[in-house]
């Protein structure tokens, strides 16, 4: 099999897209590498079986992020595996709008793979983050993750059910949480319904459960006029429960689709609350 016969072969199996990035990793070389390599040069037996082994993989619709192990996030190399949600383009948007306020000490909820923390870390240098999720196979990746970007000395990860591990006051709290509602899960593409941990994904009947507890806690763990930043599912109805828990400025930050996308808000304590804390 030559690269030629092996681009055809993939693309027929995989798209043209995923048989670029998969031969590119068989021959352990950039992508653009792969479509400007002579299309006649023989692949060696190892890398023609690397090939096939792994279009076959894609065929049965395992995300392609997950057969490289690793994806490009803010422009950072991140790790990815099963057990942990593939970082996405959109959740950029959420990360953009938070450093637009440069906070120092941050909580980033349901950390999944680390994106949101390392890219945090890495674009803000005097920044201190915790960063939790209740899965240890997350974590494990958010950890090596955050060793491979330089910023592990920066970033605390707790395995912790939502705020249960946490201490401290924050700058800002933010979080990608699961948002899918129960009912759409079976819906999703194959490679995400068969494939990524539902336990990121699904966020109960309506999507919105675990903005319930993120809005409704928060504000323990604020300092006065703390910020609160979520990504959100198209509909944007997280927005009124931020609202009813007190918070202000709420403002909503659509994608690049024109579709909600990060909700962001303020939370300014109570004056009994202020004078209680003297």
């Amino acid at each position: 099999m030559n690269i030629g016969d092996a681009l055809q072969t993939g693309a027929e199996a995989a798209g043209r897209r995923d048989a670029v990035l998969i031969l590119a990793h068989a021959l352990k070389i950039d992508p653009a590498d792969a479509l400007i390599s002579d299309p006649n040069k023989e692949l060696t037996l190892d890398e023609e079986k690397c090939f096939v082994d792994l279009i076959e993989k894609r065929q049965k619709k395992m995300p392609t992020q997950y057969i490289l192990g690793k994806w490009e996030f803010m422009g950072l190399p991140f790790a990815v595996g099963p057990g942990v949600l593939i970082p996405r383009a959109d959740t950029e948007i959420l990360v953009e709008t938070v450093l637009e306020y440069k906070p120092k000490k941050i909580l980033d909820l349901c950390t999944g793979s680390g994106c949101i923390a390392v890219a945090l870390a890495s674009m803000l240098p005097d920044s201190r983050i915790t960063a939790t999720d209740i899965s240890a196979e997350a974590l494990r990746y958010a950890k090596k993750n955050a060793e491979d970007n330089n910023v592990a000395d920066r970033i605390n990860f707790i395995r912790s059910d939502m705020f249960c591990g946490v201490s401290g006051v924050f700058d800002c709290i933010v979080s990608n949480p699961p948002y899918i509602p129960s009912f759409e899960i079976d819906h999703l593409p194959d490679d995400v319904r068969i494939y990524e941990p539902h336990s990121a994904l699904d966020g109960g009947a309506d999507g919105l459960f675990f903005y319930g507890i993120i809005f409704g806690q928060a504000k323990k763990y604020l300092k006065n006029g703390g910020l609160v930043f979520t990504e959100v599912g198209p509909h944007g109805a997280a927005a009124k429960i931020m609202r009813s828990n007190g918070y202000v400025n709420v403002s909503i930050i659509n994608d690049y689709s024109g579709k909600p996308r990060v909700l962001c808000g303020c939370y300014s304590k109570p004056p009994e609350d202020l004078c209680s804390s003297f």
